[in-house]
């Protein structure tokens, strides 16, 4: 990386941890560019050099976070068999589970941000559709594998699943004390294979 290309990186980094600060206290709608540029210690010119406006600003870093997740969960999502087949040989977090923790986790103040009540309504909706869009085709599989059959029709269940990975990240992103990531994975790793009655019976400690 060439030294310009080093300083452009520090600027957007300078950008994008103001906006942070800045959601912390304020709404988004109610953030300026010159808010941004105060907070970061940069001249509007220095902004327009990278971003056209808010919007833009925010529509590339949603962008570039949605774009790591959808990377992460293409390349490490498993098919039915292989995830049984991972569960029965270990009791190891199965990968897509681990390396999208770890995401979340580089880059917590700006998932916390960005999921909060001052941040952007938008980008929550965008992540459900993510992982949506890579969760269903995995659940027709597990239906047609395990050959299981359910009372609840299946959009609801799947609501109910992707709903539930979403909620445990957002009391995770939003909890005063943030546990460490490896408690989170195995948090989700049970809601995906316990039943309601042995999540309420499990482990107080976690």
């Amino acid at each position: 990386m060439s030294n310009q290309e080093s300083k452009v990186v520090k600027t957007k980094a300078k950008i994008t941890d103001a906006l942070i600060v800045l959601i912390e206290s304020k709404r988004l709608e109610k953030i300026s560019v010159a808010d941004i540029c105060h907070e970061a210690q940069i001249n509007r010119g220095t902004f327009y050099l990278h971003y056209v406006d808010k919007p833009d600003l925010l529509a590339k870093v949603e962008l570039n976070l949605i774009s790591q997740f959808d990377q992460v969960l293409t390349k490490n999502m498993p098919s039915p068999v292989a995830a049984m087949e991972h569960l029965r040989e270990t009791n190891e977090v199965l990968p897509v589970v681990k390396q999208s923790v770890t995401l979340i986790n580089t880059n917590f103040t700006l998932f916390r941000a960005l999921t909060s009540d001052n941040g952007d309504p938008a980008f929550l909706t965008k992540l459900r559709s993510l992982i949506k869009k890579h969760l269903t085709g995995t659940i027709s599989e597990v239906r047609a594998f395990a050959n299981l059959t359910t009372n609840i029709p299946p959009k609801f269940a799947d609501e109910l699943i992707v709903f539930g990975l979403i909620d445990i990240c957002l009391v995770w992103l939003n909890g005063d004390n943030p546990q460490p990531p490896e408690i989170i994975c195995q948090i989700v790793m049970k809601s995906l294979f316990w039943s309601p009655f042995d999540l309420l019976a499990s482990d107080r400690s976690i």
